[in-house]
C-alpha cells in the first residue's frame, strides 16, 4: 500500500481493548461474575433436592444471562466507560478498572478445587477465535463454500420439553417463596416482589 500516500493504516496492539473499549474494561467480568454465580446457586440447590444429573439448557442459559445483566449496576457501567476516557475532562482515567469479585462462601460447598474467583475467571485466556490466514479468507468467499457453515455441521436434535405449570403450580410456588422471605430477615425486601407477581394478571389452566 505504498502508493497510497492519502491513506494511514495503524495496527493496535492486541491488549488494547481492556483500555479503550468499556465492555472489557469491566462490565463483561461483572456480568459475567453474577452468571456464574446463579450457576452456584442452582448446583448448590440440585445437591439439597439430590437432582445432580440435569443439565442446564440454552433457555436456561438465556435466562440466567438476563438475570445477570439486569443485575449488573449503573455504577459498574459508569466506571468502565470512566475508565476508558469517557468523562467530562476527556482524559483516560490511570486506575484500573478492575471489578472485584465478591467472595461466595456457598462456593466452598461444592468441593471443587480453586477460590469463587478462580471459577470466574477460568476461561480468561481462553482462545475464542482462530488466526485466519489470506488463504483460509479466500476459501470461505469461494462460490462452491460460501454456502457451507459450520452451523450445518451441529446437532440440531430439539431439547426435550419440560412440562408447563399450572395456574395451581404458579401459585404454589408463590406462596413458597413468600414463607422463605418470611423465614428469612435479610431478604425481607422479596415480599414487594412477590406481592407484584401475584397481581400479575395469569390464565388459569
Amino acid at each position: 500500500m505504498s502508493h497510497l500516500r492519502n491513506v494511514k493504516v495503524v495496527f493496535l496492539p492486541p491488549s488494547c481493548t481492556s483500555q479503550l473499549q468499556p465492555l472489557d474494561a469491566g462490565v463483561i467480568k461483572c456480568m459475567k461474575q453474577k452468571y456464574r454465580k446463579f450457576l452456584v446457586q442452582r448446583r448448590l440447590a440440585g445437591m439439597e433436592r439430590k437432582q445432580l444429573d440435569k443439565k442446564l439448557s440454552v433457555l436456561d442459559a438465556m435466562h440466567y444471562i438476563a438475570s445477570a445483566w439486569d443485575a449488573v449496576t449503573p455504577e459498574t457501567i459508569a466506571n468502565s466507560f470512566r475508565h476508558c476516557g469517557f468523562n467530562r475532562c476527556g482524559a483516560c482515567s490511570t486506575s484500573e478498572a478492575a471489578v472485584p469479585v465478591d467472595d461466595e462462601p456457598e462456593f466452598g460447598s461444592l468441593e471443587l478445587p480453586g477460590s469463587f474467583a478462580d471459577y470466574v475467571g477460568a476461561d480468561d485466556n481462553v482462545a475464542v477465535c482462530s488466526e485466519v490466514s489470506l488463504d483460509d479468507i479466500i476459501e470461505t468467499v469461494r462460490p462452491d463454500t460460501a454456502g457451507t457453515s459450520d452451523e450445518e455441521e451441529m446437532d440440531d436434535a430439539p431439547e426435550a420439553s419440560a412440562s408447563i405449570p399450572t395456574y395451581a403450580d404458579v401459585l404454589c410456588y408463590v406462596d413458597h417463596i413468600r414463607r422463605f422471605a418470611c423465614a428469612r430477615d435479610e431478604i425481607g425486601n422479596l415480599l414487594p416482589d412477590v406481592a407484584a407477581i401475584e397481581r400479575k394478571p395469569m390464565r388459569r389452566g
